[in-house]
């Protein structure tokens, strides 16, 4: 069940379209290679390596520039990320959708591990330095922190460190 949960909150968070309500969206296919193809010109890779990454929202060799700024200007155009920060907001209401969707609690504590964590991955891609490294550093870390949320059993009287 944690795995299944897991796989939910990753992936309501590739697709906040739906997830976020936007009422404007009407096909999200449709969108979605629209943005594939604009993120692609953007960053001068393959339509293969634009499937690709699209598809894993991950790639194999981080120094790979194009691949970052790829993965970056996806993220950015499904709203979680604006100048290769993530949405704090908006993260936190996909994942509380995502969890009500699945019957489980996304209670305050919880909440409050989530935007810490949140916090210091934008503060990991502030870190860093190349170009997109800082999108792509703090997405991964996202990425990771979905897993552990999944998998966490947070006590209710427990607090995160700073």
């Amino acid at each position: 069940m944690k795995t299944k949960l897991l796989f939910v909150t990753v992936v309501s968070l590739l697709t906040c379209y739906s997830l976020a309500e936007v009422d404007e969206v009407e096909d999200e296919d449709e969108i979605s290679k629209a943005d594939i193809e604009e993120c692609q010109k953007e960053t001068g890779i393959s339509s293969e390596e634009a499937q690709k990454l699209s598809t894993s929202k991950l790639i194999q060799d981080e120094s790979n520039e194009s691949h970052r700024c790829f993965i970056v200007c996806i993220i950015q155009k499904y709203g979680l990320m604006s100048n290769e920060k993530l949405d704090e907001e908006l993260i936190i209401k996909i994942t509380k959708t995502s969890y009500e969707q699945e019957n489980k609690k996304f209670g305050e504590k919880k909440e409050k591990f989530f935007r810490k964590d949140i916090k210091d991955c934008n503060k990991l891609g502030d870190a860093t330095e190349g170009k997109c490294m800082g999108g792509y550093s703090a997405w991964k870390c996202l990425f990771m922190v979905s897993i552990k949320m999944a998998f966490a059993n947070i006590p209710d009287n427990t607090e995160p460190s700073s």
